[in-house]
């Protein structure tokens, strides 16, 4: 099976509530493709010369798919933005920047190709088994796409206080999609992290001359890394935090004693429960708590299953307290286990025109804000993977 062969194979709408339709802030929809959402912001700032505070969306979407979402500019109205694989057009005001809790959800569209026969009707059967036990409630591959094995997470290394490697980690870790210039000068930066002149002398982004330029002169890591702008800290903070989460979610979905399937993802395995009794649903779905300093989890096995997470990372719940940075911090927010799949609809488009002799079929549904198609699409994978036992 085959995803995201084209961008138009896998398609985003976000739904948000509006509330007031007057206020400071003009609101625009955004429609991109081979773009994310924090790119296409940071382009919009530098060419426009909007300052980056002024900017907010709900939501951060795929690079990889077609997806409209909203966005808020402080101060700007009544303009229009265009790109390369991107527009930006005027839809109104708002009152407030946007965040996520604006987001009613997330409508998709997605394209499996290179099925055979035999797995359209096994994707039918796993789509119908979660209508109707609902969807673990991981996050997605993509919001580990700037890990990398070498480099680690970023923001593990900052609650662990290794702040030498969290500012090596961020300026050397090569992200997909990269040019090659962009890679070979972060593989030098790894080589020559302890030589800041040196790094200094080939560094070409504005936060990589700041950066090295602070630690030619004075080689404090911990103030280095309150150069980081403040949305890029914290976001590499909630990347770690949701790998936790992801942990935390397997683990207590294996302490219920549920027979399922695994599948190996970029970062740590998913299970998938195949059948959830409606108690599992019920206990599933009520809300527990994302990792962080003052961290809450509902029962006495779900506090369990978070210290035993925390302990095999040795992590202690203090490690998250970051007073003493002046820039960022990790906030803990109640997530559900289980999510309901919403609006599903399967359309047979037949014969796949990219791999002949195999068919293709669009997934259609909605899921709350913060849930991620691409888990439905690991259940899948999953599912189809054990039933013709394939090693995942």
């Amino acid at each position: 099976m085959k995803i995201k062969v084209k961008p138009e194979d896998f398609v985003v709408e976000e739904q948000i509530k509006r509330g007031s339709k007057n206020g400071p802030y003009g609101l625009f929809l955004l429609e991109k493709r081979n773009w994310n959402t924090i790119d296409v912001l940071k382009h919009l700032s530098s060419t426009y010369k909007i300052p980056f505070s002024y900017l907010s969306a709900a939501g951060r979407k795929d690079r990889y798919a077609v997806t409209r979402q909203y966005v808020a500019i402080k101060g700007v109205k009544n303009r229009e933005f265009r790109s390369k694989n991107w527009h930006l057009f005027p839809v109104g005001e708002i009152n407030r920047p946007l965040s996520a809790d604006l987001i009613v959800k997330n409508k998709f569209q997605v394209v499996l190709r290179k099925l055979s026969q035999e797995e359209i009707g096994l994707v039918e059967n796993v789509l119908q088994a979660v209508k109707k036990n609902g969807l673990i409630n991981y996050y997605g591959e993509q919001r580990f796409g700037t890990y990398d094995a070498l480099n680690g997470f970023v923001g593990e290394k900052i609650v662990k206080k290794e702040f030498k490697g969290a500012l090596k980690a961020f300026l050397c870790t090569i992200h997909p999609g990269e040019k090659k210039e962009t890679k070979e000068r972060k593989r030098f930066f790894f080589a020559h992290f302890d030589d800041p002149e040196l790094c200094l002398n080939h560094a070409k982004t504005k936060i990589e001359r700041r950066i090295f330029s602070f630690l030619a002169q004075n080689k404090d890591y911990f103030r280095a890394l309150n150069l980081i702008p403040k949305p890029e800290l914290e976001f590499q903070l909630s990347i770690y935090q949701s790998y936790l989460w992801n942990l935390f979610l397997r683990e207590l979905l294996l302490s219920l004693s549920l027979q399922g399937y695994e599948i190996k993802g970029r970062v740590n395995k998913y299970f998938f429960p195949t059948e959830l009794p409606k108690e599992r649903q019920q206990y599933l779905s009520q809300k527990f708590v994302t990792p962080g300093y003052n961290a809450r989890m509902p029962d006495e096995l779900s506090r369990k299953i978070y210290q035993k997470v925390l302990q095999k990372h040795n992590l202690k719940p203090s490690d998250f307290n970051f007073r003493k940075f002046r820039t960022c911090y990790i906030k803990s927010f109640t997530r559900r286990g289980l999510i309901k799949l919403e609006d599903l609809q399967i359309e047979h488009l037949g014969k796949d025109e990219l791999y002949p002799k195999h068919y293709k079929v669009k997934l259609c549904f909605s899921l709350p804000s913060g849930s991620y198609a691409t888990i439905l699409i690991k259940h899948i994978q999953a599912y189809i993977a054990a039933v013709k036992g394939y090693n995942s």
